[in-house]
């Protein structure tokens, strides 16, 4: 019974370490569409801004800036949540398990 104990807590710390990595996973993804989105809305900002300097951006042009400013601001705290979550290393996952087998 015992060696059963062993490979059942082994499954299931095995198991827990792969949902960690998942979703450290899922958050990465997460993170990089919004540097996607980011980089696209800062492109979008720079091509207003030179349509303005050379007097053909769009008469809504101020207002549509405006827009891409706040949504900068609501992309950089999304970076900044998935940033900060925990994200599991495998050299962090290997070092729990391995001190705990002995």
């Amino acid at each position: 019974m015992s060696l059963l104990d062993k490979v059942k807590d082994a499954a299931t710390k095995a198991t827990e370490q792969a949902k960690q990595g998942v979703d450290a996973a899922k958050d990465k993804i997460e993170e990089t569409k919004a540097r996607k989105q980011l980089d696209e809305t800062f492109e979008s900002i720079g091509r207003l801004v030179v349509q303005q300097r050379h007097g053909t951006a769009p008469e809504d042009a101020a207002a549509q800036i405006d827009a891409a400013i706040a949504k900068v601001a609501e992309l950089e705290t999304q970076i900044e949540e998935h940033a900060s979550t925990p994200n599991v290393d495998s050299g962090d996952a290997l070092a729990g398990g391995a001190g705990d087998g002995g």
